[in-house]
């Protein structure tokens, strides 16, 4: 579980992220669909962690057991975490290789860009931080009317700017059984990482269905007529934890 210190730091970043956040800015263009992502939420680790389970469980994604490159860490007082772009996977050509993209001919038609920059913030405390930032931009490319053939212009379809806290997404994956420490932490941080970049992109081209209207009905409740809606549970559904766990 997360100590005291670590819990207040943690509301103090997401108290920061959310004075500071910038929505997705997006071009006018007919198709994919425009998503603005957000700072990740418990529900969204949650999501993540369960697909990752299930993966585990297929054994299509392993955890190394031997000790690899140490993750996320303490840096001073002025690093929160890692803030070299080369310590962080670029997961283009895996997303440009993700199966229900190809349908729309991903590779020919579209391009993705990936940028490690930095943010910075102040706690209450006053003390400074630096995190790192993911800024990814999907484009549209331009084929040239006469020959048929692709130009060097590309028409910006929408730009997303994600921020993460390794410690919540590690803290509920324990909690959900999977062991994380200093030999899988970097890995493990990069798999969700991607998890979550490819559900911004695949919604690009997905959006989500609408929910329906909720059903309202007039009754009478203490002698007074009220109106009563039936609302959609968001707990329904979800993985059975027992039995992943006797397939690790």
């Amino acid at each position: 579980m997360m100590s005291p210190e670590q819990k207040k730091a943690a509301s103090e970043r997401m108290k920061a992220y959310h004075a500071a956040k910038k929505g997705a800015v997006l071009a006018e263009v007919p198709t994919p669909a425009p998503v603005e992502p957000t700072f990740p939420s418990e529900n969204d680790l949650q999501k993540q962690i369960d697909e990752l389970k299930a993966l585990i469980a297929s054994q299509k994604f392993s955890m190394p057991q031997t000790a690899q490159v140490q993750g996320t860490k303490l840096i001073g007082r002025t690093d929160r975490f890692i803030v070299d772009p080369a310590y962080y996977a670029d997961p283009t050509e895996r997303l440009m290789n993700e199966p229900k993209l190809q349908r729309f001919a991903f590779k020919d038609n579209y391009d993705i860009t990936f940028k490690v920059t930095s943010s910075s913030y102040q706690t209450q405390d006053g003390l400074n931080f630096r995190e790192p930032k993911f800024n990814l931009e999907l484009l549209k490319v331009v084929f040239n009317e006469e020959t048929g053939e692709k130009t060097n212009e590309r028409i910006v379809v929408c730009r997303a700017v994600f921020h993460e806290d390794p410690e919540a997404a590690i803290v509920i994956a324990r909690d959900n059984g999977i062991e994380v420490d200093q030999s899988n932490e970097r890995i493990f941080l990069d798999e969700m990482r991607y998890l979550r970049i490819r559900d911004w992109l695949l919604e690009s081209f997905y959006p989500p269905k609408a929910a329906p209207s909720s059903e309202k009905v007039e009754k009478v409740i203490g002698n007074r007529l009220v109106e009563i809606i039936t609302v959609n549970s968001e707990n329904g559904g979800g993985l059975d934890w027992n039995k992943i766990q006797k397939k690790l």
